[in-house]
């Protein structure tokens, strides 16, 4: 990541494309000055860099290299036919994922994907992926036990989240 912030800084700032004096590798090299420009580059580097978009394109990135890992999917699939409202499930173990939202829709980033979710599910899908136990029953917003069903079914179905035998 710390590359990502010099890659950036080397753009815009052209102090970043400097090279290095002629004689550096001399013993007689007066490191002094190398010294505090070096001092001066990272003041600057950590004061221009606008840290906000780099860490967010490298969680991006990280999350869309994540493979799934979905042991027992099979199965999963399966028993969703045996869901009801007073089913046990929870977030899939190791799930990594970031949630956005949109004026009109949630998205789960996951898998390299982009799952997208009415915005009236947006604290349901949060709450079940931020609990790696609950019953369906418990999930928050204005859905039915229908509509929470509904939504559970797809997030078993996407991966994010697993059925509990009973």
């Amino acid at each position: 990541m710390l590359l990502e912030f010099v890659a950036e800084a080397s753009l815009s700032d052209p102090a970043f494309r400097k090279s290095l004096p002629p004689g550096f590798a001399r013993e007689e090299f007066d490191r002094v000055q190398a010294r505090a420009t070096l001092r001066d580059l990272l003041q600057r580097l950590s004061t221009k860099s606008n840290f906000e978009a780099i860490l967010d394109r490298f969680v991006d990135e990280f999350i869309s290299a994540c493979p799934p890992l979905l042991r027992g999917q099979t199965a999963q699939m399966a028993a969703l036919g045996r869901l009801t409202i007073d089913s046990k499930v929870g977030a899939r173990a190791g799930l990594i994922f970031r949630i956005r939202t949109e004026p009109e829709s949630t998205s789960v980033d996951c898998y390299g994907r982009k799952i997208t979710f009415p915005i009236h599910a947006r604290d349901a899908v949060r709450f079940a992926l931020s609990n790696s136990e609950f019953v369906v029953r418990e999930l928050p917003a204005d859905l039915d036990d229908a509509g929470k069903l509904a939504l559970v079914r797809r997030l078993i179905r996407e991966g994010l989240v697993v059925a509990f035998a009973t």
